[in-house]
């Protein structure tokens, strides 16, 4: 459905991200970092490692997901570059930030669906 993520711009985390959204900003540097594919084959597959390693930050994630979209609602694919320097590509079309969130939300219920996503 989504694809193999192709692309990740550099990395710049800044601590503003920590403060303001722990739990995201947590999966953003510890696990979908520069070099994702260190971790696993595909960034669902990451996604999936991160659901089983942390479990009881599930609830903290998905609220900080829905805080950045409401905050950033009118403008949320350039927020989500401009704080987390990343940039998604599935296969050739580009994917959404309310996408990638859909997809993590997805994959943090059923981490062993995680293949789904590839």
């Amino acid at each position: 459905m989504f694809g193999r993520l192709l692309k990740f711009l550099r990395w710049y985390p800044q601590n503003h991200e920590q403060r303001e959204y722990p739990a995201l900003a947590h999966l953003m540097l510890a696990y979908l970092h520069q070099d994702p594919d260190v971790e696993a084959d595909t960034i669902p597959e990451v996604i999936a490692n991160y659901a089983r390693s942390h479990a009881a930050d599930r609830e903290q994630l998905l609220r900080d997901m829905e805080e950045f979209t409401q905050r950033f609602r009118d403008s949320l694919n350039e927020a989500f570059v401009k704080w987390w320097h990343l940039h998604i590509e599935m296969g050739k079309n580009p994917q959404t930030a309310v996408q990638f969130f859909e997809m993590i939300r997805s994959i943090i219920a059923n981490p062993e669906g995680y293949w789904r996503f590839e």
